[in-house]
């Protein structure tokens, strides 16, 4: 996920939540999930309405635009 001009790792993804390898805090925002299975590269935007906290690696997310 690139927020801003940060990289931060992603372990899992869901349908309205990700999940991140580290915890970090992050006030709301948008991001970009880059996923790349198989060598096929997908990338789209999220909302993150709560921001993430520190104290989690858990992170809701509302889709903006998808990118392909």
């Amino acid at each position: 996920m690139i927020v801003g001009n940060q990289i931060l790792s992603v372990s899992k993804i869901g349908p309205e939540r990700l999940t991140l390898e580290q915890p970090t805090f992050l006030p709301p925002c948008e991001a970009e999930v880059v996923l790349t299975v198989d060598g096929q590269t997908s990338r789209w935007t999220v909302r993150l309405p709560d921001g993430a906290s520190a104290e989690s690696r858990q992170v809701k997310t509302e889709q903006v635009a998808f990118h392909g």
